[in-house]
């Protein structure tokens, strides 16, 4: 019996469905021209936590043509960052006190880095422009990506 589904959608269409400890495979799906959302979606039955309860997915190729828009990555984790938008301080309150924040900006370069020794940390970027911005947080239990807007 399987509990734990990592479920892939195109345009909000189940493409594909995968459960249990499986090893490494190869999917390919054909999207014809235009533009469509990608969506892969783990739904962790809590009931039950054997084996590594996670989902590792990688080497994702996509036409030389195409164009990201945005990537967006929710997980459920004890984080929350506020104010958002905001005009470059703001707050994070992390579940595991031990963490490193890397903040990106939209080209991907580094603005902040440091490592979080309690569960709020405030950060104050200074000098940087308005815009959308990448908080990273890392520790051995997560690897995160939120955005958050600085105005």
């Amino acid at each position: 019996m399987s509990y734990d589904f990592l479920n892939f959608y195109i345009n909000n269409s189940k493409k594909g469905e995968w459960s249990g400890e499986l090893g490494w495979s190869k999917e390919t799906y054909t999207l014809p021209a235009g533009t469509h959302t990608l969506r892969w979606e783990y739904e962790k039955d809590y009931g039950f936590d054997e084996g590594e309860d996670c989902v590792w997915i990688d080497n994702i190729k996509f036409p030389p043509t195409a164009i990201v828009v945005d990537v967006e990555t929710v997980v459920e984790q004890d984080i929350e960052i506020y104010p958002n938008p905001n005009k470059g301080m703001f707050n994070i309150e992390l579940g595991d006190s031990e963490s490193v924040v890397t903040i990106y900006n939209a080209i991907g370069q580094v603005v902040y880095q440091n490592e979080a020794l309690s569960n709020k940390v405030e950060i104050k970027l200074d000098n940087v422009n308005s815009g959308l911005y990448f908080v990273n947080i890392r520790n051995s239990e997560m690897n995160v990506t939120e955005k958050i807007i600085v105005k």
